[in-house]
């Protein structure tokens, strides 16, 4: 609503006074409500399906027509649309009942409670751009929640949250079970102790409280870890605090990526390196003989004042 625009209210009653008193006491404020009059169902149906209001005005006691009905007919038609019952003096069980099917509010027939009518109008619209303003919140918290939720379980490495008093998980993601060979349901709750040898589970600890105490990353480059059906992992690991508003850690994040192929890979390259200076040594070393071989050759066509048989040869590093 255009807090600028006036607010639109639509009253439905059949008693010509009545609604002549509301009118006047909503005149006083004319720069701020735009009033449009029902005496009737038929009326009141018809304008509330070809125009748009702000509030519902209804009084309880209509010919042919109640203020529960009214209530009914606006939740079919318009189900956001608040409706103030007006009732009679001793009428509060009815205007109670109406609360309880969803009325905003009530007003009680009399001149004094009539007199306090515009300030309820714009209580109850306050109120409704309160809850319209909390339903926004919570549905983008739902949607940030869930896009988050799509970037954690779609994180190719193992993610996993700790609450840090205790260090018990709260949260995996599904690389985390894949790798570990342990459902999100087996891991919420638990430590360490309850998957991992003990050496192992001191030390994954151990870090723990290390980064929570320092309040910083840490980074693990390898750590290894017993899976269900993996075996024994390589892991790089990097854990971070999540601090709460008093600066305080309250969860540990963690993010470990399976490096036992590429460590594989990279002694397997080592390994082959060596073999290869080995060999390289050897045949140097064969080459190195038989440059001094030629040398000797050399020497000996020398003395017998023959010409050389090999060009100077030069030995090899």
């Amino acid at each position: 609503m255009n807090l600028k625009a006036k607010i639109r209210i639509l009253h439905i009653d059949d008693n010509t006074h009545d609604r002549q008193l509301v009118k006047d006491v909503l005149r006083k404020e004319k720069d701020l409500f735009e009033l449009t009059e029902a005496d009737s169902r038929e009326k009141f149906e018809k304008l509330l399906s070809e125009h748009d209001f702000d509030v519902i005005l209804s009084d309880f006691n209509i010919l042919g027509f109640d203020g529960l009905q009214v209530l009914e007919v606006v939740k079919k038609m318009k189900p956001d649309l608040p409706v103030i019952i007006v009732t009679g003096t001793g009428s509060e069980e009815i205007a109670i009942q109406a609360m309880k099917m969803g009325a905003a509010d009530y007003v009680i027939k009399t001149v004094n409670h009539i007199l306090g009518l515009a300030h309820t109008i714009t209580i109850v619209l306050d109120h409704k751009r309160l809850l319209e303003d909390k339903k926004k919140t919570q549905e983008e918290l739902i949607r940030t929640n869930a896009s988050l939720d799509s970037i954690i379980e779609n994180i190719p490495n193992m993610l996993f949250i700790k609450e840090a008093a205790e260090l018990r998980y709260v949260r995996f993601n599904r690389a985390g079970e894949e790798l570990l060979g342990y459902s999100n349901t087996e891991l919420v709750g638990k430590n360490d102790y309850d998957f991992f040898p003990k050496e192992q589970a001191d030390f994954f600890i151990k870090k723990d409280r290390e980064v929570l105490k320092n309040k910083v990353l840490l980074n693990i480059p390898e750590e290894t870890i017993q899976t269900k059906h993996k075996g024994i992992r390589v892991l790089h690991t990097r854990k971070v605090p999540v601090l709460n508003a008093k600066g305080e850690p309250e969860f540990l994040l963690g993010i470990s990526e399976d490096i036992t192929e590429r460590k594989r890979t990279e002694e397997a390259l080592i390994t082959k390196m060596r073999e290869l200076e080995k060999f390289n040594a050897l045949m140097v070393g064969r080459e190195n003989k038989m440059i001094s071989l030629k040398h000797e050759i050399n020497a000996l066509c020398a003395q017998l004042n023959l010409p050389s048989r090999y060009d100077p040869p030069q030995e090899l590093e």
